[in-house]
């Protein structure tokens, strides 16, 4: 079904991740601290590549949907910024709060197409999605054998590919 002339190279995809990062001592018991980060990655796999002879098989005598892979996808990617203070309460109790902001393009998404014959599924990148939220810690440095930590994050995410039925809905049906 499909031959040498029905192949052509992949692009290449060349990336900088530049990633910087301080801390300021604003008294000798507060710490005001930053974090900005680009940061990509490769898709998976089972994405990118399927074998031409699965894809020949699955093509010809696979009766319902299958799943193609794309290798021209792009690297998803993550532009963070993070912002925050530590707090030193006494010589063994400290807090740290931080306030951080994430955005991810590039997200890999299935698209259908449909066939008289079945339907085909082709990886895209089409999805995109933002975090936003705060992060509380409490330690409590070792005191007569005994340390603590405490931690909570709140974080709220949103996505344009995902749904309520996400996990529900099953493709090849």
């Amino acid at each position: 079904m499909f031959d040498a002339p029905d192949v052509e190279d992949s692009d290449v995809h060349t990336f900088l991740s530049p990633r910087l990062g301080f801390a300021y001592p604003v008294t000798e018991n507060t710490v005001f601290h930053a974090q900005y980060g680009k940061f990509y990655q490769m898709p998976r796999l089972i994405d990118l590549y399927v074998s031409k002879n699965y894809l020949n098989i699955m093509l010809l005598d696979h009766p319902y949907y299958d799943n193609t892979g794309f290798p021209n996808l792009e690297p998803e990617k993550t532009t963070s910024y993070e912002i925050g203070f530590k707090q030193r309460l006494s010589s063994l109790a400290a807090i740290n709060i931080t306030a951080f902001y994430k955005e991810t393009a590039n997200l890999v998404r299935e698209e259908n197409w449909s066939t008289d014959i079945q339907d085909i599924g082709f990886m895209q990148n089409t999805d995109f999605g933002t975090v936003k939220g705060l992060e509380f810690n409490f330690t409590l440095r070792r005191f007569h054998n005994f340390s603590a930590g405490v931690n909570y994050t709140l974080s709220y995410a949103v996505g344009t590919g995902s749904n309520s039925n996400t996990l529900r809905d099953i493709t090849w049906l």
